[in-house]
Protein backbone atom coordinates (compact mmCIF):
# COMPACT_ATOMS: atom_id res chain seq x y z
CA UNK A 1 0.00 0.00 0.00
CA UNK A 2 1.44 3.28 -0.79
CA UNK A 3 1.52 6.48 1.62
CA UNK A 4 -1.12 8.11 -0.59
CA UNK A 5 -3.66 5.23 -0.54
CA UNK A 6 -2.89 4.77 3.63
CA UNK A 7 -3.67 8.39 4.19
CA UNK A 8 -7.16 7.99 1.95
CA UNK A 9 -8.07 5.11 4.12
CA UNK A 10 -7.43 6.77 7.79
CA UNK A 11 -9.26 9.55 6.11
CA UNK A 12 -12.16 7.67 5.72
CA UNK A 13 -12.26 6.74 9.35
CA UNK A 14 -13.88 9.58 11.87
CA UNK A 15 -11.29 10.00 14.94
CA UNK A 16 -14.34 9.01 17.30
CA UNK A 17 -14.39 5.55 15.62
CA UNK A 18 -10.87 4.78 16.18
CA UNK A 19 -10.68 6.36 19.57
CA UNK A 20 -14.15 4.09 20.66
CA UNK A 21 -12.36 0.86 19.45
CA UNK A 22 -9.11 1.61 21.82
CA UNK A 23 -8.26 1.20 25.26
CA UNK A 24 -4.73 3.55 25.59
CA UNK A 25 -2.30 2.38 28.11
CA UNK A 26 -0.50 5.09 29.77
CA UNK A 27 1.77 5.26 32.48
CA UNK A 28 3.64 8.25 34.54
CA UNK A 29 7.10 9.24 33.57
CA UNK A 30 8.27 7.74 36.87
CA UNK A 31 6.75 4.20 35.81
CA UNK A 32 10.05 2.06 34.53
CA UNK A 33 11.38 0.65 31.31
CA UNK A 34 10.02 -3.03 33.25
CA UNK A 35 6.89 -1.13 33.49
CA UNK A 36 6.19 -0.33 29.67
CA UNK A 37 7.47 -4.42 28.68
CA UNK A 38 4.93 -5.80 31.05
CA UNK A 39 1.83 -3.54 29.84
CA UNK A 40 3.17 -4.09 26.09
CA UNK A 41 2.98 -7.71 27.09
CA UNK A 42 0.07 -8.15 29.30
CA UNK A 43 -3.30 -8.58 28.38
CA UNK A 44 -4.47 -5.31 28.62
CA UNK A 45 -2.48 -4.23 25.73
CA UNK A 46 -5.14 -5.23 23.14
CA UNK A 47 -2.69 -4.96 20.29
CA UNK A 48 -1.17 -1.45 21.45
CA UNK A 49 2.62 -1.16 20.44
CA UNK A 50 3.36 2.35 22.42
CA UNK A 51 2.32 3.53 25.68
CA UNK A 52 1.05 7.31 26.37
CA UNK A 53 3.54 8.98 29.19
CA UNK A 54 0.92 11.17 31.53
CA UNK A 55 1.62 13.59 34.25
CA UNK A 56 -1.70 15.33 35.86
CA UNK A 57 -3.69 14.57 32.49
CA UNK A 58 -1.39 15.95 30.59
CA UNK A 59 0.27 13.88 27.70
CA UNK A 60 3.96 14.41 28.08
CA UNK A 61 5.07 12.06 25.08
CA UNK A 62 5.22 8.26 24.09
CA UNK A 63 7.63 5.24 24.03
CA UNK A 64 7.16 2.18 21.16
CA UNK A 65 7.84 -0.96 21.24
CA UNK A 66 10.80 -0.13 18.94
CA UNK A 67 11.92 2.36 21.65
CA UNK A 68 11.97 -0.45 24.36
CA UNK A 69 14.26 -2.85 21.80
CA UNK A 70 16.28 -0.38 21.33
CA UNK A 71 16.93 0.34 25.16
CA UNK A 72 17.05 -3.29 25.32
CA UNK A 73 19.81 -3.34 23.24
CA UNK A 74 21.64 -0.54 24.79
CA UNK A 75 21.50 -2.48 27.92
CA UNK A 76 19.58 -0.26 29.33
CA UNK A 77 18.28 -1.19 33.18
CA UNK A 78 14.06 -2.79 33.54
CA UNK A 79 14.40 -0.70 36.78
CA UNK A 80 15.11 2.99 34.76
CA UNK A 81 12.39 5.67 34.63
CA UNK A 82 11.30 6.09 31.29
CA UNK A 83 10.98 9.88 31.64
CA UNK A 84 14.24 9.96 29.97
CA UNK A 85 13.48 8.10 27.01
CA UNK A 86 9.78 9.14 25.85
CA UNK A 87 9.29 10.60 22.77
CA UNK A 88 8.45 13.90 23.48
CA UNK A 89 6.56 15.72 20.65
CA UNK A 90 3.78 13.91 19.92
CA UNK A 91 0.93 15.60 17.56
CA UNK A 92 -2.84 15.03 18.47
CA UNK A 93 -5.99 14.95 16.75
CA UNK A 94 -9.50 15.15 19.30
CA UNK A 95 -12.60 14.16 17.60
CA UNK A 96 -14.38 16.45 15.21
CA UNK A 97 -10.57 17.60 14.05
CA UNK A 98 -10.57 15.19 11.26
Amino acid sequence: MSTAQAVTLAASYPVESIVELQTLCTLPPTATLGDVIEHLGGEDANGQHSVLVVDQNQLLGLITERDVIRLLAGQVPLDRAIAAYITPEVTTVTPGQC
